[in-house]
């Protein structure tokens, strides 16, 4: 496509993402079929390839020079807008060991034992839920590398 990638194309041409034309292109269908959106997609394309080439390429760089000040105007407001991270919380190890007694005796606890829980521990009750969760995960994946070891071995 005249020396410009797909990406390029897709993005300042069409307005679309790469993967969307990567799919128009490679499954293509009956012209009956396609939603407004499909057809749309078509017509710029053929609009474009009617095009001479340095009208093209004028094209493709007019374009490209509204995503750069998209881009910018982006990066300025997120810059603005952006908060100081929040910082990690860690366990205590008395939190800690307390908390990993009641995972081995209850994987799943409910709501009122991690509450009671919390509030014993002088946590919040979204700490103690994510630690359970984090830990069942963590769980899993320990008990699905120790089954690999056992296979390999």
């Amino acid at each position: 496509m005249c020396g410009i990638s797909q990406s390029k194309f897709a993005n300042r041409v069409l307005k679309r993402t790469q993967g969307t034309l990567s799919d128009t292109l490679k499954k293509p269908k009956p012209w009956e079929d396609l939603k407004e959106v499909g057809k749309q997609i078509y017509i710029q394309m053929a609009e474009w390839m009617s095009l001479p080439l340095d009208e093209k390429m004028a094209k493709v760089e007019e374009e490209g020079a509204e995503l750069v000040n998209e881009k910018t105007d982006f990066s300025e407001k997120s810059s603005d807008a952006s908060k100081p991270t929040k910082k990690r919380f860690q366990f205590s190890q008395h939190q800690k060991d307390t908390l990993e007694a009641i995972f081995n005796i209850e994987r799943r606890p409910d709501q009122r034992i991690m509450a009671v829980t919390a509030e014993k521990l002088n946590l919040d009750f979204i700490q103690v839920h994510t630690y359970f969760m984090n830990a069942r995960r963590r769980s899993r994946f320990a008990d699905d590398k120790r089954v690999e070891e056992m296979d390999i071995e």
